[in-house]
């Protein structure tokens, strides 16, 4: 059936609800730091910036869903990441970089808010 996403930046997840009777069916994700020396073998999956690693979340905010993917805008992450529906990483989109005078002339932002999925439809 049909799922309500949510993201909820205080606990640093995704929460994934029926539509039909709002029962929470999957969280997705946990809290990361750029910090964490866990020992699972997913180094390979580390956002380059020195971020948080690849599926957890650094205050998740927007949130979109489509094309058989999540899309989520992390506030304090500063970037976004691509997952499938079942919350495997697939991607990560950085936000910001450094240099303040290069953000305004790319586009890329200080604070990620909602997000739209624009989709096809065939």
């Amino acid at each position: 059936g049909a799922h309500v996403y949510l993201a909820d930046p205080y606990n640093h997840v995704v929460k994934m609800f029926t539509h039909a009777d709002g029962v929470l069916r999957k969280i997705i994700g946990r809290q990361g730091s750029p910090d964490d020396e866990s020992d699972d073998e997913c180094d390979d999956k580390s956002d380059e910036r020195g971020s948080t690693r690849l599926g957890e979340f650094n205050e998740p905010y927007g949130i979109a869903v489509g094309n058989g993917q999540i899309i989520v805008s992390e506030n304090a992450g500063q970037r976004i990441q691509v997952l499938s529906l079942e919350g495997e990483p697939l991607q990560v989109i950085p936000l910001i970089k450094d240099d303040a005078a290069e953000n305004a002339m790319t586009g890329r932002v200080q604070i990620a808010g909602g997000l739209c999925l624009e989709e096809k439809r065939l």
